[in-house]
């Protein structure tokens, strides 16, 4: 497995997830089973604090003359890029997914780990853009996952890129969950809610999934039994489900 870092000085064709008409994608230099260091420049960038970055990896038999199937994984607080790329690659690559773990651009609690800032939204954003530009994708399998602050991300990404996604899974979200007025810009995609038995706010997750349901949303609620704000052991186990799940239409 060879690891290679690359350099995003510029933005690609738009600022936000875009169609990308008019820019060519140059998919040379990604080799099946790869992993690849990506750095996304944030608003403001000039190679320096403004930037962070995004690891990427393909599944073996990967090859750019058929589009696949992206999986972007949001870690939680404290926690990075890498850590979470560990976790969720075995699952990506026995799924024949791309994977994609962007990194919070703040420094986690206690300077432990990253955490998702005021720019989470854009370096999101612009990795997706990146690895539109350098993996040949399926524009309509795209799937987005995370957890705790990640999980929180991934709602509010949903919502405001509800036509970008085709299935969503935020797990150990417990408040600040999408009110009735979002609910309805998720109808589009399949969404897999994970929570832990004992974690706090559980009966607000429970509403969730059926006001979901209830607005015509494809939803499936997993309860942790006896666990708290984590995975399920083997959290492997777990992560295929929700993969799983997301990509059944397929």
């Amino acid at each position: 497995m060879e690891i290679r870092s690359a350099a995003c000085g510029v933005l690609v064709c738009a600022a936000a997830l875009i169609a990308l008409s008019g820019c060519g994608p140059d998919y040379a230099g990604i080799d099946s089973g790869d992993v690849r260091v990506l750095k996304i420049p944030v608003d403001g960038a000039e190679g320096g604090s403004d930037s962070t970055l995004c690891l990427l990896s393909v599944p073996a038999g990967y090859t750019t003359d058929r589009p696949f199937p992206l999986l972007v994984a949001l870690h939680g607080g404290g926690s990075s890029a890498m850590l979470f790329h560990d976790l969720w690659r075995p699952v990506a690559q026995s799924n024949g997914c791309v994977l994609a773990t962007p990194q919070g651009e703040e420094r986690g609690p206690e300077g432990i780990g990253y955490s998702w800032g005021p720019k989470s939204h854009e370096s999101v954003r612009r990795s997706i853009d990146v690895i539109l530009q350098t993996v040949n994708i399926n524009r309509s399998k795209i799937y987005l996952s995370g957890f705790s602050q990640g999980g929180h991300l991934t709602y509010a990404l949903a919502e405001s890129h509800p036509h970008v996604f085709a299935g969503i899974a935020p797990i150990g979200v417990g408040f600040d969950l999408p009110d009735s007025e979002c609910v309805h810009r998720l109808k589009s995609m399949r969404i897999y809610i994970g929570h832990g038995e004992t974690e706090p706010g559980l009966e607000d997750v429970r509403a969730l999934a059926e006001s979901l349901r209830s607005d015509g949303c494809e939803v499936y609620l997993a309860i942790y039994s006896g666990t708290g704000h984590g995975l399920p052991e083997p959290a492997s186990s777990e992560l295929d489900k929700i993969l799983g799940y997301m990509k059944a239409d397929e």
